[in-house]
């Protein structure tokens, strides 16, 4: 181990990703939406998703499923609850 965790892991697309992600965190919050541009992300994009988090009321829906796991799964739950799609 290195003590640094990303530092482990092997593969760089994900060290890439990471690295990304890191540079658009201001003052230890996650990034906004703007902040990520999906072209830059070409390279992962069909590997991820991304779920919209609303406080009032509370629901997590999936906004981006990844081509590479739809095909994985076998269906596509972009826009629905995560709730009553868990991937």
């Amino acid at each position: 181990m290195s003590g640094d965790p990303i530092g482990d892991i092997a593969d760089p697309a994900l060290q890439s990703l990471h690295a990304y992600w890191r540079e658009r965190c201001r003052d230890g919050r996650l990034p906004a939406r703007g902040d990520i541009d999906p072209i830059e992300l070409s390279a992962v994009l069909p590997n991820l998703f991304l779920i919209d988090v609303r406080q009032e009321p509370f629901s997590l829906t999936y906004r981006l499923i990844g081509t590479n796991l739809v095909a994985k799964l076998g269906f596509d739950a972009t826009g629905k609850d995560v709730r009553d799609n868990f991937v």
